[in-house]
């Protein structure tokens, strides 16, 4: 996308790992990030199937997005039966 407030993702690495811990330590953010340190940790080195990215608005980054790939059988051991 390109023009006013594009909108794109950053690769994540391990250099983005101090924009990500003082974005943990913000009040409103850490209430739901209890253990900030372990998903620090998380971001720094993803386990298989997992990655993540920065989101940027013009080049500037204003989020964090994570996501990742799990087997039916981790779906059904959390009781979400109905996702495909």
């Amino acid at each position: 996308m390109r023009g006013p407030d594009a909108v794109s993702l950053i690769p994540f690495d391990r250099s983005r790992g101090p924009l990500l811990a003082e974005w943990l330590a913000r009040p409103h953010v850490a209430r739901w990030y209890p253990d900030p340190s372990a998903r620090l940790e998380w971001a720094l080195d993803p386990p298989p199937g997992g990655a993540n990215a920065l989101i940027a608005c013009d080049g500037r980054p204003i989020g964090y997005l994570t996501w990742q790939k799990v087997t039916h059988e981790t779906l059904d051991s959390l009781r979400l039966f109905e996702i495909p």
